[in-house]
């Protein structure tokens, strides 16, 4: 679809992205660190996002929610070849890096993508960031107007400061269903009112 010339600068770009899976999408610095020009990386993430490879995660905004960020989050449809590209192969190794979170997120991400993509609907999800990069919520489903807030721990036991930042999309007037923290508990708990631990198996 790209018509590379150049496999291994087209492996090279692969990796860079690869080690920026579940963040903000910064097509200048992927460009400098994959060693090709800016209109080349939006170019090839063009064509990974119309191959089905990795999707583009939009921030959340709206009329009553000023001062947000405005750049997609890169996330990889399928882990395994996230953790090819990372060159992790077995479940031990995965386990010792330091960044495990964002393979974690990234698998939650994606399989909450795929459940609305698989049943023929467009995903409704967003994440949110303030413009001051202080509070962040990893995932939000919008239908039928209901925000849904849902945070993603690689923890067994998330406590209420998970979803501390819940509360920045309670501006008058948004309508707010209930919040959901996905992690590795082994079944569903109250965290807080309105706001539920979830075991990642659910999804």
């Amino acid at each position: 679809m790209a018509q590379v010339a150049d496999e291994l600068a087209f492996y090279r770009f692969m990796q860079v992205i690869s080690g920026l899976a579940t963040e903000q999408t910064d097509f200048t610095g992927i460009a400098k660190r994959a060693g090709i020009t800016v209109n080349k990386a939006k170019e090839w993430v063009s064509v990974l996002v119309s191959s089905g490879l990795v999707f583009l995660l939009p921030p959340y905004s709206s009329n009553m929610l000023k001062r947000v960020v405005k750049t997609p989050k890169l996330y990889f449809m399928d882990t395994g070849l996230l953790c090819y590209l990372r060159g992790i192969d077995d479940a031990e190794a995965l386990e010792r890096i330091s960044d495990s979170g964002d393979f974690f997120e990234n698998h939650v991400v994606s399989e909450v993508y795929k459940s609305f993509a698989n049943i023929g609907k467009r995903p409704p999800l967003y994440y949110y960031r303030d413009a001051n990069n202080r509070k962040e919520i990893d995932l939000i489903i919008e239908q039928n107007g209901i925000i849904c807030p849902i945070e993603i721990k690689e923890s067994s036991n998330p406590g209420r400061s998970a979803a501390k930042h819940f509360d920045a999309l309670a501006p008058a007037g948004m309508r707010i269903g209930e919040g959901s923290v996905i992690c590795c508990c082994d079944d569903v708990y109250p965290i807080r009112d309105g706001v539920w631990a979830v075991p990642h198996q659910c999804i």
